[in-house]
């Protein structure tokens, strides 16, 4: 789509957030000289609009376009200084997910032109790559973010009173039978009555889930396992976005 309205908007929230009558975009960037928002029609396309955003509040830039809706695709492009060396790599050949998005589409073509350097140049990740990526990467969604949670309450446990679960979310039931076979290691599995009962014989009212976010990269360590627990080290992984939930652990895709 292209727009024909373009508002200032606000620098908060951060992210793409749809108001009802539009959707409000804000992106943080301290050393930004320029951001262009791009308005996508379809994955694996170049953008359908650009748009550059001239409204800057305390190092965020941000804009209202009214005619943008629930699952508008968009993305980034963002000047300003390429020096490595000083931890600066702005590139505008490059289209950038937000960081804030609350969904995503597509997955990523990993080919040299998704990385801000030229692969294989002899000033290795000094040296810069020219080459539009926006084909090839994943985009950024509007989402409408409401939900309703009925008659769910917070426990109202004091802090020193709470004892907190981490849970990986896959290994935690992967391999546990009591559950239907598509609900094992997904977050479902977690929410299930029969987890729900296993956290109630802790006696921890509260669990931490992980990894739930869109990860860039999986990395495996080392398999060694401990002569005293007999624990296998599983992995390391890299998050893309943390406000993104991976869907390649959901019960339903």
């Amino acid at each position: 789509m292209i727009p024909s309205k373009i508002w200032k908007g606000h620098s908060y929230p951060l992210g793409a957030t749809w108001q009802g009558n539009g959707t409000n975009f804000a992106l943080f960037s301290e050393h930004a000289t320029g951001v262009e928002l791009c308005l996508f029609d379809e994955l694996g396309q170049p953008e359908a609009a650009k748009i550059r955003l001239t409204e800057q509040s305390d190092h965020v830039w941000h804009a209202f376009l009214p005619e943008v809706k629930i699952g508008q695709l968009y993305g980034y492009r963002v000047e300003g200084p390429y020096e490595p060396q000083h931890g600066h790599r702005f590139n505008p050949a490059k289209v950038l997910l937000d960081p804030y998005a609350k969904a995503v589409a597509g997955d990523i073509t990993w080919k040299d032109e998704m990385f801000g350097y030229v692969v294989g140049h002899a000033d290795g990740d000094l040296s810069r790559d020219d080459r539009d990526n926006a084909p090839l990467v994943s985009k950024s969604v509007v989402v409408d973010s409401a939900f309703s949670w009925e008659d769910d309450r917070r426990p109202s446990r004091a802090l020193h009173d709470t004892v907190v679960y981490e849970v990986h979310v896959k290994g935690f039931s992967k391999l546990w039978d009591v559950l239907p076979e598509n609900l094992r290691g997904t977050y479902a599995g977690v929410g299930s009555p029969e987890a729900i009962k296993y956290f109630k014989n802790w006696e921890s009212p509260r669990s931490s889930c992980f990894p739930c976010t869109i990860m860039s990269i999986v990395i495996f360590c080392s398999r060694r396992t401990s002569p005293i627990t007999g624990v296998t080290t599983r992995l390391a992984s890299l998050p893309l976005i943390v406000a993104t939930v991976a869907r390649v652990i959901a019960a339903v895709r």
